[in-house]
């Protein structure tokens, strides 16, 4: 008799013990899918792209905050983005200016009259 009931006590524990582990899986899965849901979306933004941030509204206050966070991040990254590209294009035209004008000027000299085979053509 003994056997028997300590055999039901340990199979209502493993019962018990796996009922709340599935249980405990599912509600952390359903709890912590808005976050996985964001994680997703930043891991495929692209920092040029123009896409509106649509992070969903959850229950939780937490995650709610985090996406509000995200969207002013990724506004200010894209902000960014664009002023240091705009200024690399325009450093890179205004460098390119005085580089034309000493390629002309080594043009004008190397077909110089003046420039002989051991000659100085600053002289």
């Amino acid at each position: 008799m003994i056997d028997g009931i300590v055999i039901s006590i340990f199979v209502v524990f493993v019962v018990l013990f796996i009922g709340l582990m599935a249980l405990s899986w599912w509600i952390n899965k359903k709890l912590w899918k808005p976050f996985y849901t964001t994680l997703n979306y930043l891991s495929a933004y692209k920092i040029g792209a123009k896409d509106n941030f649509d992070f969903e509204v959850t229950a939780t206050a937490e995650f709610n905050s985090l996406n509000v966070s995200l969207n002013k991040m990724l506004d200010r990254i894209g902000h960014d983005y664009q002023k240091q590209k705009e200024f690399t294009e325009n450093a890179a035209h205004e460098m390119q200016t005085p580089v034309a004008v000493m390629q002309s000027k080594i043009d004008l000299l190397i077909q110089s009259q003046n420039l002989k085979g051991g000659g100085n053509a600053l002289d």
